[in-house]
């Protein structure tokens, strides 16, 4: 295999990671969703790729963001350093983006694109989730319709 097509492996495999349904966390709060969320990713990045998650940057529409900053001493992931700040385009109002830097690989770091969550007052019905998540990153139908879509199923 040449190396471009193992570079084109890795970003397949990548983009694979950020697309899989978020993890619904075991408590409340939406600091407890972007954990989970982070801590799949660092699972995944490291089980297949070898590659450790080092800092992840948390972009949020404003109330998002303001709900996160008030739970700040909840967003806490052992040895990944975690960064708040505005998204640039929200999708909706609680959808955020999270910017991670990886170490240990330099295809994986190179091929990164944001993987986006959701953050919710508490955790879910699974299938719930991974409807609206269908219908949200993979469907790409906007966010505030996919959930209310989802809601109404």
């Amino acid at each position: 295999m040449d190396t471009n097509s193992s570079r084109l492996d890795v970003l397949r495999e990548l983009s694979a990671v950020a697309n899989a349904v978020p993890a619904i966390p075991a408590t409340d709060g939406e600091a407890a969703w972007v954990v989970a969320r982070i801590e799949q990713l660092r699972d995944r990045y490291r089980e297949q790729f070898g590659a450790t998650l080092t800092e992840v940057g948390v972009l949020a529409p404003p109330a998002l963001l303001a709900t996160l900053t008030s739970q700040q001493d909840q967003l806490v992931v052992d040895g990944i350093d975690i960064m708040l700040g505005d998204a640039p385009d929200p999708e909706g109002d609680d959808v955020y983006l999270l910017m991670v830097e990886l170490a240990d690989n330099p295809y994986a770091s190179s091929g990164l694109r944001p993987a986006a969550g959701i953050a919710l007052p508490q955790p879910c019905d699974p299938s719930h989730l991974e409807l609206r998540w269908t219908l949200q990153e993979i469907d790409r139908m906007p966010a505030d319709q996919a959930r209310a879509a989802a809601d109404r199923l």
